[in-house]
């Protein structure tokens, strides 16, 4: 029986990343969630080439065996799209100001667009709901405009929640918000005053010099901002890294590449789906690539028999970057604007954020969507809704709202992880032999029987209480970290002067004798002064906090090697294994911590006899 072949590229985010990682990191979730699926346990056998090789690429396959002898089984072919680095970034000034603007437009979006947002999902649903961008890529009533229920959202779900679970949401929002905005400010003003005192004055007298410290200092925004701003601001730059893509789509959709992939199985004639995963910024470059002129020269090559091809691409974005590209846009030349005024062409995209996550801070703005896929019937301003009969149809785009860890350090990073709400919708379109042939459209909520009927089921379960039980779980941990940040500031504040006057050397604490390594206190070496400061009669309170929060730190270590030597030893066969494996560990974890404790406070404070 032949095979079902589909065709995956993955496209990663911003920054410098090894050959290789795009490839490993999702496919690795990928794999697991496949694996995870009952019924399909033992039926997911995964082959992976990580190439070093700058000029070769890296790729994985997934085979897939049918539980169900009388359907064919499935090879998932995976090619990376390894964009980072294939162009320099813009000179050190136009990306420090090109961050400040991307700065700004973050912090509009959280304080503005999260904010407004969720005090009208608790206290005013009914207006949130004619919300342009709660209406775009959602399923709609479309005979009354109204946007469906939970009941009738089907695969594209996003569960609600109660107006005490609202209001303690936004609690951890605006704590875990603060602090990022805050970091994120002062991280901006440090660079700032690098690049001042030092980059600028060097750059005119000793230019490799200061080459060398823009590299050196700037490392944040160089390698993160700065690929967003040279891809954003620069077309060289971005073409270069579009053809990364569409050199792995070339291999799935051109008869040469169809041909290639031929002369190794004799049974291959073409994928069934093909399908864009990207990240972050690789957004901006996927995008570029699926507008591109070569993107619709290779799928509009006249295929010879037994070749075929699907007549639609599928898009799925992750943490979109689309986003602050298109709100820093310069739209100074044609060519700045030919990124979003091409638009897309047989491309089905299904776009993925996470509420806390600050790269996309929200769903896409409408008027970029506007520009891409055309007007959607069913978003306007107040009375605008269209009442046509039948009704105009909807763009191809769906847009999915997940909770990957309610954190803005964590969230960025999470969806491959959230099998749930991300990974499960990301198999739903590469497994739906639909969408080859059909526009992806936010009322098409039902699941569509599949070849993997094991998958279909999965879906289904994750809609009927797996995404509901996954936001409760991830609720709970934000609630019990917020709890552990408080105790945490209520210890600092009760014993932070008593442990930095223990360390230091000029007292003791629970019975401990001052902390005088070799006879040595740290009084006589540490600074009374930061400048112009005096910080003296702050520093034992400044020594206590940074002392207990590595002791909290080192706890909250040996806690999560205690969660996972659990799950370990879950795994064992027998009883006495199981005992076996914990036992040893735990006398070594153990035993470590006795060494540290005799290293680091018995023997500097004398009581090691």
């Amino acid at each position: 029986m032949a095979r079902i072949y589909r065709g995956i590229v993955v496209v990663h985010g911003v920054g410098e990343h090894r050959k290789g990682a795009p490839v490993s990191g999702f496919v690795e979730q990928l794999a697991a969630y496949l694996r995870h699926v009952p019924g399909l346990e033992g039926g997911v056998e995964l082959t992976a080439r990580n190439r070093s090789d700058r000029t070769d690429t890296s790729w994985a396959t997934i085979h897939i065996t049918n539980p169900d002898g009388t359907r064919p089984d499935e090879e998932w072919h995976i090619r990376e799209a390894w964009w980072t680095r294939t162009f320099e970034p813009s000179q050190p000034g136009r990306v420090y100001l090109w961050a400040i603007l991307a700065g700004l437009a973050l912090f509009w979006a959280a304080c503005v667009q999260q904010l407004a947002r969720g005090l009208l999902a608790t206290f005013a649903p009914g207006r949130l709901a004619k919300w342009p961008t709660e209406r775009a890529g959602r399923p709609v009533d479309r005979a009354t405009h109204q946007l469906r229920p939970e009941s009738g959202q089907g695969i594209w779900l996003q569960p609600g929640a109660g107006r005490l679970k609202s209001l303690v949401d936004g609690c951890v929002w605006a704590i875990l918000t603060v602090l990022f905005l805050l970091a994120g400010v002062l991280g901006l003003l440090a660079i700032g005053l690098v690049y001042l005192v030092l980059v600028l004055p060097l750059s005119y007298v000793l230019p490799a010099l200061a080459n060398w410290l823009v590299k050196a200092t700037m490392h944040a925004i160089v390698f993160t901002l700065g690929d967003q701003e040279a891809m954003t601001t620069r077309q060289v730059a971005l073409a270069a890294s579009a053809n990364e893509v569409n050199a792995g789509l070339w291999n799935m959709l051109s008869l040469g590449g169809l041909r290639t992939r031929r002369k190794d199985d004799a049974e291959f004639t073409g994928f069934e789906t093909v399908t864009v995963v990207a990240h972050s910024g690789g957004c901006v470059v996927s995008m570029a690539a699926l507008n591109s002129t070569d993107f619709r020269r290779f799928r509009a090559e006249t295929l010879t028999k037994p070749y075929t091809r699907p007549a639609r691409v599928n898009l799925v974005t992750a943490g979109s970057g689309l986003n602050l590209a298109w709100n820093v846009r310069l739209n100074d030349s044609a060519a700045d604007r030919a990124l979003w005024e091409r638009g897309l062409d047989g491309v089905n995209w299904l776009n993925i954020y996470s509420r806390y996550d600050p790269v996309p801070q929200g769903p896409a703005p409408v008027e970029m969507l506007e520009e891409l896929l055309g007007r959607d019937p069913e978003i306007g301003p107040p009375g605008a809704v269209e009442d046509s009969s039948p009704p105009g149809a909807r763009p191809p785009f769906v847009s999915v709202r997940t909770v990957n860890s309610d954190s803005p350090w964590a969230d960025h990073g999470g969806y491959w992880g959230n099998h749930p709400e991300a990974m499960s919708r990301i198999v739903h379109v590469i497994t739906d032999a639909a969408l080859s042939g059909s526009p992806l459209i936010p009322e098409d909520t039902a699941v569509r029987p599949k070849n993997l009927a094991a998958i279909e089921a999965a879906l289904h379960a994750a809609v009927h209480g797996g995404m509901q039980a996954r936001r409760v779980k991830v609720a709970r941990n934000m609630a019990a970290l917020v709890a552990s940040m408080a105790v945490f500031a209520a210890v600092v504040v009760t014993w932070a002067d008593d442990v930095g006057q223990w360390a230091l050397g000029t007292g003791s604490v629970l019975g401990l004798d001052p902390w005088a390594p070799g006879g040595h206190q740290l009084e006589n070496v540490a600074a009374k002064k930061l400048a112009s400061f005096k910080v003296e009669a702050y520093r034992d309170r400044i020594i206590g906090a940074a002392v207990i929060a590595f002791v909290a730190l080192i706890a909250l270590e040996y806690a999560r090697l205690f969660r996972w030597l659990w799950l370990f030893t879950a795994t064992r066969a027998t009883v006495r294994a199981r005992w076996l494996w914990f036992g040893g560990s735990t006398v070594i974890l153990l035993a470590t911590l006795a060494l540290l404790d005799l290293l680091l406070i018995r023997w500097p404070t004398g009581s090691a006899g």
